[in-house]
């Protein structure tokens, strides 16, 4: 038992840009879709600030004069595009990482602004699908910094918000477990810079998955 009744025992990822390593492939389908609706084709810095938002939340603060039926066909051509951009890769070091805390007992989950499909869908093709005991989108809850994810995760697992952390690379992560009164973990390889993720002021932060996984152990 342990003796720590503030230890972890739910470790919440995000997905994009904190397990996968899918930035290029988000930028690449944000340009291709605005190429073919006739929006501007904005840079790779520009796209990598909304990465965490969902799918619609992301277009709106992207293109803040894009009209209801802008963002939805919008949205349409930015799955069709990421279907045929994106190959879903894991960054060095996760997969082990992901098996080392299941071996530790650890409970691990996701939350993210990804669609159900297609977090499923990456799932599927990395086999990882058996490795998480909840997932949580944006589509079926609520969008970051929202708490409601992360409060539906420790409702249906019987943790304590004490018990859990969150783990994300953008500042929407550090601010909705912040909202969950949950502990957060920042990580700089994704898509946030490590200046702009110390603002949000996250419990802990960390330059990569080694770091991270030593990081989570010694919190349990």
């Amino acid at each position: 038992m342990k003796k720590n009744k503030n230890a972890v025992h739910l470790i919440i990822f995000d997905w994009d840009g904190t397990l996968c390593d899918s930035l290029s492939g988000i930028v690449a389908a944000f340009q291709s879709s605005a190429a073919d609706i006739g929006f501007e084709i904005l840079n790779r810095c520009e796209i990598s600030q909304i990465i965490g938002l969902s799918l619609s939340e992301a277009i709106q603060v992207l293109y803040p004069s894009a009209k209801n039926s802008d963002i939805q066909r919008f949205s349409n051509l930015y799955s069709k595009n990421y279907r045929l951009i994106n190959d879903p890769i894991l960054f060095v070091g996760i997969e082990q990482m992901l098996k080392n805390l299941i071996l530790d007992d650890c409970l691990i989950a996701i939350a993210t602004g990804k669609s159900r499909q297609g977090l499923k869908r990456d799932l599927d093709k990395l086999n990882l699908t058996k490795f998480f005991k909840i997932t949580k989108t944006a589509d079926f809850s609520a969008p970051k910094p929202n708490p409601l994810m992360l409060n539906e995760i420790c409702e249906e697992l019987f943790i304590d918000h004490n018990n859990a952390v969150m783990i994300g690379d953008t500042d929407f992560d550090v601010s909705m477990a912040r909202n969950a009164n949950m502990k957060s973990i920042a990580v700089t390889y994704g898509a946030h810079s490590k200046e702009r993720l110390l603002r949000s002021s996250p419990d802990a932060i960390v330059s990569n998955p080694v770091e991270l996984e030593k990081l989570i152990i010694s919190m349990t």
